[in-house]
């Protein structure tokens, strides 16, 4: 959603646009609603790509402050969420690099540390069913795991948070072909790796992503 959305030719402010605006008149009580708004998402994308949750809180909690920093320049033409996330998705690439282990990412941590991430299924479906979907988490978790960064923040930003290929390009820093290629390469090795460690998720039509069963 951009910060700002014309109708009937009034341009109506966002909460984003908002406290951008009040962060950049000095105000920095304005950057807790930013927090508010954003911290839970930027946290799990954070995990996503690091697969390591303490590391995952220094990398947004540096964001925020990075973003503050830089909310001088920010023209609030732009949305405010593809900017944050490439900022997180550039430290993240940074503490990965400087690491010498890269712990797998496990898609049940990303999910349980913050309850906003999913609403709670319990007494909507049953146990089998909620087993069933942990396992689907654990076993896609370990699969992105062994993909390439660039393919597993493409799949991430797509079937975690709707991104565009555009916003994609924006967030990563490449050009919307380069993009839709690093998403169509991940799906296609997430098609392979599936193929042969665990067949039974081609039949899951609710596993994550659904996309990539279909790829070809």
């Amino acid at each position: 959603m951009s910060p700002e959305q014309a109708k009937g030719g009034v341009v109506l402010e966002t909460e984003d646009s908002i406290a951008i605006r009040r962060c950049q008149q000095g105000d920095v009580e304005a950057l807790g609603i930013l927090v508010a708004r954003h911290q839970a998402g930027a946290l799990r994308l954070a995990f996503l790509l690091t697969g390591d949750q303490m590391l995952a809180e220094d990398i947004v909690q540096d964001g925020f402050l990075a973003a503050y920093q830089a909310l001088p320049r920010f023209q609030l033409a732009r949305p405010f969420t593809p900017w944050f996330y490439r900022i997180v998705t550039n430290a993240a690439r940074q503490r990965r690099r400087s690491q010498e282990r890269h712990p797998a990412v496990s898609l049940d941590a990303a999910w349980d540390h913050d309850a906003q991430w999913e609403p709670s299924l319990e007494g909507v479906v049953g146990p089998e069913a909620l087993a069933e979907r942990d396992e689907v988490r654990r076993t896609v978790g370990a699969l992105l795991a062994a993909l390439t960064t660039a393919q597993r923040e493409a799949l991430a930003l797509r079937y975690y948070y709707g991104f565009s290929d555009q916003e994609i390009g924006e967030i990563v820093g490449c050009r919307t072909p380069a993009a839709r290629q690093r998403l169509y390469g991940g799906l296609h090795a997430l098609k392979k790796l599936i193929r042969q460690h665990a067949p039974w998720l081609i039949d899951e039509t609710r596993a994550y992503p659904t996309e990539a069963t279909d790829a070809t």
